[in-house]
């Protein structure tokens, strides 16, 4: 049986050698390593170290049971499975199966009878927004084997052998696959058929995957799994399982605004996306349940994605990505912070969760810097991927500059006053955390490399180069 020590030493080792490997090559947008139904391009390796790193965190602060770790283990392989994959019907099963071990964290290791109701949410959701899904992969089984077409349409996009303008004419794109090896002997009409022969067609490829990010209308089982799944299931759940929906939109629509841009999605969905902005910020400043307040903070950021998904430009594509790492780094520490107040107060109320500066600066320290990044300060990734985000927006139509300006103001007020509610006023509680000098020492060191990755690790990165 593994021993945490073990499993942590295989875990550190896995992310130096992934970084010095693979890091700097991150940017040249080619295929890193490709079989024939796995690949290792950029997105996958985005999300891979993303995932080692949040599973790192949670083994570092999580239970000591055998089963704990056979379960992370389980779920980083399902994971870097889900990110490789260029099979459409094993994209499905391990997207699924990712969701399973994450059924099985909040049963076991949740505390509280209610977590059966978020479970049950949880099972609903998930079956109604996959059942459409595997039809569709049953129903175009010829689709089974080309999810590497996103790598290949960006890697074109950025070395300059297709335009943007070109990538918007299905001709050209067409051709170009005809090249490559894809498609060989269809038209073009025969290759939007393949595609999206009808709007429900494409509404049941595009809503499960918005029923993971959550989108706004879809998204009630995300703060119910929150409340009550335990603190290293919900630095999980908001760490990597909510970016899966982002992996997915993108392995599946590769060619964005040139193959399904003009038949349905702007005229559908994007201003519902954008009206979810204001929706969710208004939903999110009037909870009481500090866990409930960072869930649907995420479902905010998550939604700036949804806007300017559909683009297919590049700086969508790296706005979306450097949003998803940064968030999910910020939200697990938020969720990891809540946690000691809670350990604390025993309550998850913000009115009783008072005055803790008084009683832990060091928490309130880093509750601060995790306040701060959440609402997109400078320097930090956020701030980076915001930017990259609201131009991608304001290329696909003026009127999102409303919504981004609305978040802009909104986040940046709910996280000032989530700051100084926690932080400041009167206590109203007797200090009861009983927790071990090394219990202190691993929550600090999660927490400094949570504050680390976010504002240091965009350096190694050429961002602008890539974009400009």
């Amino acid at each position: 049986m593994p021993s945490k020590l073990g499993f942590i030493m295989v875990l550190v080792l896995s992310i130096v050698y992934f970084f010095v490997r693979f890091n700097y090559n991150f940017f040249i947008l080619q295929n890193l390593w490709m079989s024939n139904n796995s690949m290792l391009d950029f997105m996958a390796y985005f999300f891979i170290f993303l995932s080692m790193l949040i599973i790192l965190f949670v083994v570092l602060i999580g239970g000591s049971s055998n089963l704990f770790y056979i379960l992370n283990i389980f779920l980083l392989l399902v994971l870097m499975g889900f990110f490789m994959s260029l099979n459409a019907l094993y994209l499905f099963v391990f997207f699924e199966g990712s969701f399973i071990m994450m059924f099985m964290l909040i049963m076991f290791w949740g505390v509280n009878p209610e977590r059966i109701e978020a479970l049950n949410y949880f099972l609903v959701y998930s079956i109604v927004g996959s059942v459409p899904l595997l039809a569709c992969i049953v129903f175009i089984q010829e689709g089974l084997s080309v999810m590497g077409l996103f790598s290949w349409l960006v890697s074109s996009l950025a070395s300059g052998s297709v335009s943007h303008n070109e990538m918007n004419s299905v001709s050209v794109v067409v051709s170009e696959l005809e090249v490559t090896g894809y498609f060989v002997g269809l038209d073009e009409n025969e290759v939007l058929d393949f595609f999206f022969s009808s709007q429900l067609v494409f509404f049941f490829w595009v809503i499960v995957f918005l029923f993971k990010f959550p989108a706004f209308g879809v998204h009630l089982w995300l703060p119910k799994a929150h409340v009550e799944s335990p603190v290293y299931g919900s630095m999980i759940l908001a760490g990597i399982m909510i970016k899966l929906g982002v992996v997915g939109i993108f392995r599946f629509f590769f060619s964005g605004k040139g193959m399904f841009w003009d038949y349905f999605v702007f005229n559908n969905i994007f201003f519902y996306f954008c009206l979810s902005v204001f929706l969710v910020n208004f939903i999110c400043s009037r909870q009481y349940d500090l866990k409930a307040f960072v869930a649907y903070s995420s479902i905010v950021h998550m939604a700036l994605i949804l806007i300017t998904i559909w683009s297919g430009s590049l700086v969508s594509i790296v706005g979306a990505l450097f949003m998803s790492f940064a968030h999910g780094l910020c939200s697990s520490a938020l969720f990891l912070n809540l946690n000691c107040f809670y350990g604390m107060s025993t309550s998850r109320n913000i009115v009783i969760n008072s005055g803790f500066i008084y009683v832990s600066s060091f928490f309130c320290f880093f509750w601060f810097v995790m306040c701060s990044i959440n609402c997109s300060i400078p320097i930090s990734l956020n701030f980076f991927s915001e930017v990259f985000l609201i131009f991608s927006g304001m290329s696909l139509n003026l009127w999102s500059f409303i919504s981004f300006i609305f978040n802009v103001f909104f986040c940046g007020l709910y996280s000032i006053l989530l700051y100084s509610y926690v932080s400041h006023g009167k206590s109203n509680f007797v200090f009861n955390f009983n927790i071990s000098l090394i219990g202190w020492y691993l929550i600090f060191l999660v927490l400094w490399y949570h504050f680390f990755l976010v504002y240091f690790y965009f350096f190694s990165f050429n961002i602008f180069g890539l974009v400009v």
